[in-house]
């Protein structure tokens, strides 16, 4: 079944907001866990922080590099995504050397090139449209996880470190080398033993888990919750203004010309590109101690209003996706 005859059907019992807020409520319920864990149990933000990048994420890309069964086409879809990610993350670097002397400009930087397409956004797809398209769709994860875990990390570490010490802990990041064991064990078709398996899909399944709870614990450590409105904004018009402009540009390219993907590919793009702000930026933020209580702010004021918007923007794109 396409995207367009999904759509269709939900339209037909007015279910897709229903369905999308249904899936968006546990993930609010994670958020809650994280607040109550940090007010109630005092539970460490940067210790969780730490322990999401560092372990649960790169298991979580692994098992799901080596268990995804793909056609070599598909490849390509990670390096787009990858190459928007990095262009976007340098444009509003240098746009915010101009507003910020700080490391504030880096944060912002890293934000501007990524979304929160893992945590929120995959669940969503996968329930709303099924197996069939959680696979490209979790390319476009994988590409904008590599931005973050390369170009996203070392412009974030710069602005604490040099760039010489900033290269030392890129190298170090195992989610690099996940992502490397995890195409080559697809590629050749590598055989991973049962009971290994079963652990990284218990591990991968914290990954959304412990992912949403980082937002409630930020919240919980923060003293005030001051909206800081330049830096809303600015990663505002990255997030809802220049991706989903660069992707639709794309979009029209490969459909007038290159003709790579199917026109229910397309759609998932554009679907991918309305987003709220990541929370990997608030873990980065954390790690680095980078104004986490600002980026917490920023990131549940964006995701709150997600779930609202995330269905509206679905059911256009997929409504009138025949215009682009």
């Amino acid at each position: 079944m396409g995207f367009l005859a999904s759509v269709d059907k939900m339209q037909s019992s007015d279910s897709l907001f229903l369905l999308t807020t249904a899936v968006m409520i546990p993930l609010f319920i994670y958020i809650i866990m994280g607040y109550v864990g940090g007010k109630v149990l005092k539970l460490d933000r940067e210790t969780i922080a730490k322990l999401l990048f560092y372990l649960i994420n790169p298991i979580a890309i692994f098992h799901n590099l080596v268990h995804t069964k793909v056609e070599h086409t598909l490849f390509l879809i990670p390096i787009i995504f990858f190459v928007i990610s990095c262009l976007i993350c340098i444009t509003f670097y240098y746009l915010s050397k101009k507003i910020w002397d700080n490391e504030i400009k880096n944060i912002i930087a890293y934000s501007a090139g990524t979304g929160n397409v893992g945590y929120m956004l995959f669940p969503i797809v996968t329930a709303i449209f099924g197996q069939e398209y959680s696979v490209p769709f979790f390319f476009i994860v994988v590409g904008v996880s590599l931005y973050e875990n390369s170009l996203g990390f070392y412009i974030s570490a710069a602005g604490k470190y040099t760039a010489r010490n900033s290269f030392i802990k890129l190298i170090k990041l195992p989610t690099l080398y996940a992502f490397i064991l995890g195409i080559i064990f697809n590629y050749f078709g590598t055989q991973i033993h049962p009971i290994f398996t079963k652990f990284t899909s218990n591990v991968s399944g914290l990954y959304t888990v412990i992912g949403m709870m980082i937002i409630g614990l930020s919240l919980a450590a923060t003293k005030s919750l001051k909206i800081d409105f330049k830096f809303l904004g600015m990663v505002a018009l990255a997030r809802y203004i220049v991706w989903p402009a660069v992707t639709l540009g794309l979009v029209i390219i490969d459909r007038n010309i290159t003709h790579l993907y199917s026109h229910d590919l397309h759609q998932l793009f554009m679907v991918a590109t309305f987003i709220p702000l990541a929370v990997t930026s608030l873990v980065i933020a954390t790690i680095f101690n980078i104004q986490p209580e600002k980026v917490a702010v920023s990131v549940m004021l964006t995701t709150v209003t997600a779930i609202i918007y995330i269905p509206l923007i679905i059911k256009f794109i997929l409504t009138y996706g025949t215009a682009i």
